[in-house]
């Protein structure tokens, strides 16, 4: 996390943080005026606008969670480019499973055995594993959507909140946490459905439109994509190889250790300039 109030020009720009995420509430509130079809089609659909929009996002968070591993950024952290590959790898199992690996597009990227032998033990007959029965089903779906969820609250909400208002927290391994960025999508993912759970407490069933559970992964979806973005840009930037001493990337950031005394990072570009003058 930086420590700076230059994080906010050295991060993804606002209208894609903070505007964009609310807008999904736009197409919810139009279907739901309509009647339950509609808005099962549009919001709940395996082609729905929810799921492609979904799958989206993480193909994106995984593309540029490649182009972290592909960089010629040198961060002194050894475990930084291990951790961003398991979070590629994370992604491409939620967005294949999203979409339960291409099987409503046509597609079998596993062959047709395995397909067919996946549905056969499959709640929703589609070929994916979150939805298998038993124990199986479990640890592969509900387990990595509430680690998902706790990563949501603690390091999209709790951190971003107490590093702003609290300035003298130093977190370790600063660059691994969510900026502020991921906030506003955070907050919306771990409460959008509480309304409807404490409704469906009190009257004893589901809502009849419901559809608030495929929005959360479609929000937690657009958290990975907002965090691997932005650990991109300020690897790019040169904000990451500030906080754990590395080196910056794409050519124009150069060892602090070989420029010698006299030379010190400058905020917010990719310049070094004299620390002292007369030298």
């Amino acid at each position: 996390m930086n420590k700076d109030s230059s994080v906010d020009s050295q991060d993804l720009p606002k209208w894609l943080w903070l505007w964009f995420p609310p807008l999904i509430f736009i197409p919810h509130a139009i279907t739901r005026s309509m009647d339950q079809e509609t808005h099962g089609y549009w919001m709940k659909g395996e082609t729905s606008f929810i799921e492609l929009g979904t799958f989206s996002f993480l193909v994106i968070a995984v593309l540029f969670g490649i182009c972290i591993l592909i960089s010629r950024a040198r961060v002194r952290e050894w475990y930084f480019k291990p951790w961003v590959l398991m979070l590629c790898l994370g992604c491409v199992y939620f967005a294949g499973e999203e979409v339960s690996w291409g099987h409503h597009w046509g597609f079998h990227p596993f062959g047709e055995e395995v397909t067919q032998s996946l549905i056969a033990g499959n709640d929703q007959d589609e070929p994916n594993l979150h939805n298998q029965g038993g124990l199986i089903g479990s640890l592969l779906d509900q387990w990595p959507r509430a680690m998902l969820s706790l990563a949501a609250l603690v390091g999209g909400i709790l951190v971003p909140l107490l590093s702003r208002y609290r300035r003298r927290i130093r977190w370790p391994n600063d660059w691994i946490w969510p900026t502020m960025v991921c906030l506003p999508t955070s907050l919306f993912a771990v409460t959008v459905t509480v309304p409807s759970k404490v409704k469906d407490a009190i009257v004893g069933e589901e809502h009849s439109f419901g559809g608030w559970g495929e929005t959360k992964e479609y929000l937690l979806a657009f958290f990975l994509m907002l965090y691997c973005c932005s650990l991109f840009f300020r690897l790019r930037r040169g904000v990451i190889a500030d906080q754990v001493g590395g080196t910056g990337t794409a050519g124009n950031l150069r060892d602090m250790d070989s420029a010698g005394p006299g030379f010190s990072r400058g905020s917010g570009d990719q310049q070094f300039s004299r620390s002292q003058a007369g030298s």
